[in-house]
């Protein structure tokens, strides 16, 4: 299994090093922390045949990925999350899903 994680990684900017990180095993897009003083993010990646599994741990924070961060010639990917701890907010294409734990 792979690991990939902000420790190690500067204070000053740490999000947007993380954001860099991030693209270069999953997809592009920005990180924006709900605590500008403190952001810590973990990324375990592991494979069950030609599916790749991740495990995204991170602080409160935003992800939004834009137009920009889509490649037009890159193959379509799908994502399917399982809210495994805490709650999050996703806005996707004008709609708004609440996921609490144990929602896929």
């Amino acid at each position: 299994m792979e690991l990939l994680s902000t420790q190690g990684l500067p204070a000053f900017g740490r999000a947007a090093a993380w954001g860099e990180l991030y693209a270069t095993r999953m997809s592009q897009c920005e990180f924006t922390p709900g605590d500008k003083e403190k952001f810590d993010a973990e990324l375990r990646i592991g494979k069950l045949g030609p599916v790749k599994l991740a495990r995204l741990t991170v602080d409160r924070c935003s992800v939004e990925r834009k137009q920009a961060h889509i490649a037009r010639n890159a193959p379509r990917l799908y994502n399917f999350l399982l809210q495994a701890e805490g709650e999050s907010t996703f806005y996707h294409c004008g709609k708004e899903a609440q996921l609490v734990e144990g929602d896929f």
